[in-house]
C-alpha cells in the first residue's frame, strides 16, 4: 500500500516536472510566449495535482475498505478502549488505597 502511495507522489512529481520540461522546449522552439508557457506549466500541473489527489482519495478509500472488510478498530475505537482502561486504573488505585 505504501509503496502505491509512493509512486503517486512520485508520478505527480514528474508530472510537474515533465510539464516545465515540454514548456521550456516549446519556449526554445519559439512556438510559445513565455507568458503562455508559464500558463502551460501552470494548467498541466494543476491537472496532475487533481490527478494526485484523486489517486490519494481512491487509495484512503480502499484503505478504509479494507481496514473495515477485516475488521481493524477505528482511531475512534483504540480512543475509547484507552480510556475505558484508564478508568478501571483509576478506580483500581482507588481500591488498592482502601485497602
Amino acid at each position: 500500500m505504501f509503496r502505491l502511495i509512493k509512486r503517486g507522489v512520485f508520478f505527480g512529481i514528474g508530472m510537474k516536472e515533465k510539464a516545465r520540461e515540454l514548456a521550456e522546449e516549446l519556449m526554445i522552439r519559439g512556438e510559445k510566449s513565455e507568458g503562455k508557457t508559464a500558463k502551460l506549466v501552470k494548467e498541466m500541473a494543476d491537472k496532475g495535482e487533481k490527478s494526485l489527489e484523486d489517486l490519494k482519495k481512491r487509495i484512503c478509500d480502499l484503505a478504509c475498505k479494507g481496514a473495515e472488510q477485516i475488521n481493524i478498530p477505528s482511531r475512534s475505537d483504540l480512543d475509547r478502549i484507552e480510556k475505558g482502561l484508564n478508568d478501571l486504573s483509576v478506580r483500581l488505585g482507588r481500591i488498592e488505597e482502601r485497602g
